[in-house]
């Protein structure tokens, strides 16, 4: 299905403004399939997102500012999403920093370890990260490259957030 089909519009400004609309819809698209796979689970897309990236730390802890470095959607509330993460859930934990008390140290617990094992084994969200998807390696490749010269035509930095 085309941009066109999907959204009704036959006509645009220009292929700039296509292509612009065509990766904002396909973001969002991308982020309501992972959103429903997600939710059997109960955790939300953002809280996943933090918990990969603390198990990507491998145990290390991370500072509030870290984390908020390489989240794909950068949450201005972090510390109460954090708080939440930790009672009732017990996903993630937090301590002071001994070297500075302002900064917290935040890391993965076991169980926050445990549902990432068990989302990664839904059959429903590893079929979304399949290479049997309708790009090949050399696709999937240049989409990778175009989509980073596409932000960093736009300035779209993390720290310009």
């Amino acid at each position: 299905m085309t941009i066109e089909e999907a959204i009704l519009q036959n006509h645009f400004q220009n292929l700039y403004q296509k292509a612009w609309i065509n990766v904002v819809y396909t973001g969002n698209r991308l982020n309501l399939l992972t959103e429903r796979t997600l939710r059997p689970h109960g955790i939300s897309l953002p809280q996943y997102n933090i918990l990969r990236i603390l198990r990507g730390a491998k145990g290390q802890p991370m500072s509030l500012k870290d984390i908020k470095r390489r989240l794909l959607d950068p949450n201005p509330d972090l510390s109460r999403m954090i708080d939440r993460m930790i009672e009732p859930k017990q996903w993630v934990h937090r301590r002071e920093d001994p070297d500075n008390r302002r900064r917290l140290q935040i890391t993965i617990t076991e169980a926050g370890l445990q549902l990432l094992e068990t989302i990664d084994r839904d059959p429903r969200f590893f079929s979304m990260h399949q290479p049997s998807r309708p790009l090949d390696p050399a696709e999937l490749e240049l989409l990778n490259q175009l989509l980073d010269r596409f932000r960093c035509a736009l300035g779209l930095h993390p720290e310009s957030d």
